[in-house]
């Protein structure tokens, strides 16, 4: 995402988490950024990462923030709240959004979810409905495989929302043979030069 950043502007992170990528976001081009998230615990952490990020507690239906503030507003993995991101977006503004595909961490489906129908992903209702909002939205595929060590296993295995329903036994079963490996596979989709 930061290819896509000019230095120097304000950058909206929406559903920041724990605050890690906006905080790389604001280092590495210079950006004023907020990063918000509805998780009160979430923030509390991002707030005690060293950077010049601001971050807050906030709700996507109504964001704390002025019309016309942001040059570009990130989304990655959150659900969006399209007429607030134009709102608060200035002429001009560019919007970047990261969704899943359908093999994003398909390990961990297998390994979880083998035999349901959480086994396999599809990102068409939640692109068709972006796409239906920004229709001259370009789609840029993003694949590549991240090794792991079996710490950062275990820390991805328990912060993946894809874990938490799942049954007990598979997740220690996954726990005792970490994968050395995780595929990642997203979608970023970008709206530039967004006219309000």
């Amino acid at each position: 995402m930061a290819t896509y950043l000019e230095p120097h502007q304000r950058l909206l992170d929406v559903g920041c988490g724990e605050g890690t990528p906006t905080a790389y976001l604001a280092e590495q081009k210079q950006q004023m950024a907020v990063g918000f998230d509805i998780s009160a615990p979430a923030i509390n952490l991002a707030g005690s990462l060293a950077t010049p990020a601001l971050f807050a507690v906030a709700d996507l239906a109504h964001l704390p923030f002025v019309d016309a503030t942001f040059d570009t507003v990130t989304d990655i993995f959150s659900p969006g709240n399209y007429r607030e991101f134009r709102r608060v977006l200035r002429p001009n503004g560019q919007l970047l959004k990261i969704i899943p595909r359908a093999w994003y961490l398909k390990e961990l489906r297998a390994g979880l979810y083998a035999g349901t129908t959480k086994a396999t992903y599809d990102n068409r209702p939640v692109l068709e409905r972006f796409l239906a909002t920004f229709p001259q939205a370009e789609i840029r595929p993003i694949t590549y495989d991240f090794p792991l060590a079996a710490d950062q296993f275990a820390d991805l295995l328990t912060m993946t929302p894809l874990s938490w329903q799942a049954p007990a036994a598979r997740r220690r079963a996954m726990l005792a043979k970490p994968l050395s490996s995780i595929h990642i596979e997203v979608d970023l989709l970008i709206v530039a030069h967004l006219v309000k």
